[in-house]
């Protein structure tokens, strides 16, 4: 059976802590990886090792994921990009460490099935041995189903740099610290509507999209007043701010959607395919568009 269909079911087996636990008996360690595509691939695990109710040891692994391949949309949401994990260790590098600090404790997690899963997923895509956890908890069921910034504003935790394996791993530890010492089941957390997370290496401000040709001093260039979208991630130019602000100095009109207007679209790595596929239909229907690869574009700058 193909890696695509399979799918570990696990049985949950549920904390042995409860509130009447002495802080002393409560040794547990908080797990939460990040992946580089809506199929899987770990491209870092964070763990949050508790003992006796206190964290004792924290680590982070950034791992390449299986062939660097990254999705656009994953990047967005934890801003691992392929350039940071082109050289890192494999799965199978760092997995007996990994396994012999995770397996047959007590792993607490946001969501934790997603967590687990996608271990499977590697593990099952590499040969690895499964990890099998003594125990799981939840702090995401445990406040019903709410969301780990929701959670960790209920307890007054602050938590910096959201979907960072290992802040949201120390996140869902001091969240469940928290709700043993509160000890009250299903508590009444607030969902808010957040704002979906842009990092600023993807996005290109406001200034950067107004054309300006009057500061224009070499003009010879096949970027002169065409409009130009940017898409996907360049070795060259980790912020794409920058990208964006040398191609505007050669007299493009930067955009961030494309259109039947769009002359040019310049593609990196781990584009999103809905670009793509709107680049194909608008030329089907007769338009124009340039596509730009990376290779080819840092040869055309080359020999300005």
């Amino acid at each position: 059976m193909s890696e695509d269909f399979v799918q570990i079911i696990r049985k949950v087996k549920k904390s042995p802590y409860n509130f009447k636990t002495p802080t002393s008996k409560i040794n547990f360690v908080a797990i939460d990886v990040e992946t580089a595509t809506s199929k899987g691939g770990i491209c870092q695990i964070g763990l949050v090792e508790v003992s006796e109710g206190l964290i004792v040891k924290e680590d982070s692994f950034l791992i390449c994921p299986p062939g660097n391949e990254y999705e656009l949309k994953n990047i967005r949401i934890h801003g691992i990009t392929p350039e940071m994990t082109s050289s890192c260790s494999t799965l199978p590098d760092v997995w007996d460490d990994i396994l012999g600090r995770t397996d047959n404790k007590v792993l607490v997690g946001h969501n934790i099935s997603f967590d687990l899963n996608s271990l499977d997923k590697d593990c099952h895509r590499y040969g690895l041995n499964f990890l099998d956890p003594g125990r799981t908890e939840c702090t995401c069921w445990l406040h019903g189903r709410a969301k780990l910034l929701d959670v960790c504003e209920h307890y007054g935790i602050d938590i910096v740099n959201h979907h960072d394996a290992l802040n949201d791993a120390r996140a869902s530890a001091l969240c469940y610290l928290n709700y043993l010492k509160a000890g009250i089941k299903n508590p009444s957390v607030e969902k808010k509507q957040r704002p979906k997370k842009m990092f600023e290496n993807l996005s290109v401000s406001h200034d950067t999209l107004m054309q300006d040709l009057d500061a224009v001093t070499h003009k010879d260039t096949i970027f002169y007043d065409k409009k130009v979208v940017v898409t996907g991630v360049f070795s060259r130019y980790p912020k794409r701010e920058d990208l964006a602000l040398l191609m505007k100095s050669y007299g493009a009109d930067i955009n961030t959607s494309i259109s039947k207007k769009t002359d040019i679209v310049v593609v990196g790595s781990a584009c999103g395919s809905s670009k793509l596929s709107k680049v194909a239909e608008l030329r089907d229907a007769g338009y124009d568009i340039r596509l730009i690869e990376e290779a080819e574009l840092y040869s055309i700058l080359d020999s300005i």
